[in-house]
């Protein structure tokens, strides 16, 4: 029987495969919930990519007449970044930098509604509504963190938030 012990990762390459007493330990309930909110917010990413590199490859148009929408494929490109970023870390300094570049980028688009025709499209309160969807992911991991990572050696704590398997490992 496999030892289950109450351990998150700081980071998501870890698969989880701590030996304890010679046994693997699975993933905690709240590990698993983290990493599903995580893939959660990396589909919005992707589809909020998508929808910005069909408005920068014109094959949506959001503005009247033949405007220039390159900035779109930018967007994308940052929103594709994000999902990786997603996928592979588990750092509470990514969320917060996310969530903050998330509320500038929604608050931009309302700023500027006035000086644009439309003022609002439906491809912009759909990419409004995958990003206010990517903000609370990220929110919800910047507060929820992992659970506390025991010392290093020599009662470091900075030593153990790097790879949990070899100090896990080393105590067996």
């Amino acid at each position: 029987m496999n030892q289950v012990i109450d351990v998150e990762t700081a980071d998501s390459n870890e698969k989880s495969l701590y030996r304890i007493g010679g046994r693997a330990a699975e993933p905690t309930a709240r590990a698993k919930r983290r990493r599903t909110i995580r893939y959660f917010a990396a589909v919005a990413s992707a589809a909020t990519a998508v929808m910005y590199f069909l408005i920068g490859f014109h094959i949506v148009s959001v503005l009247d007449g033949r405007a220039d929408q390159t900035w779109g494929i930018v967007a994308g490109s940052a929103y594709v970044l994000g999902a990786l970023l997603l996928l592979a870390f588990d750092r509470r300094v990514l969320w917060i930098m996310g969530a903050i570049l998330q509320v500038f980028v929604i608050y931009t688009y309302f700023n500027l509604a006035s000086q644009r025709t439309p003022a609002y499209e439906v491809w912009g309160i759909l990419i409004r509504i995958a990003q206010v969807m990517i903000l609370i992911a990220l929110v919800y991991l910047e507060v929820r963190l992992p659970l506390a990572q025991p010392a290093g050696p020599g009662g470091d704590r900075s030593q153990a938030t790097g790879s949990r398997r070899k100090s896990l490992q080393e105590k067996s």
